[in-house]
């Protein structure tokens, strides 16, 4: 079985080489836009400035306990 799990890591190896040269670009977004809100406050704490979890995901409660 090695012969079989060493094919399934190539595998995965050629999709990942594949997708670099669009994955670098994404990720460096990705952290130029998480240092941009990682600045710091005007107490000169560094906090993130934004819930990613919440505000990227509206929770049960926040679609059923609005106004009407």
């Amino acid at each position: 079985m090695p012969a079989r799990d060493d094919e399934k890591k190539d595998q995965l190896r050629r999709r990942v080489r594949a997708a670099e040269a669009g994955l670098i670009p994404l990720l460096a977004e990705a952290q130029a836009t998480w240092n941009a809100r990682g600045s710091e406050s005007a107490d000169g704490s560094e906090t993130p400035g934004w819930r990613a979890f919440e505000d990227a995901f509206p929770t049960f409660y926040q679609f059923t306990n609005r106004p009407r």
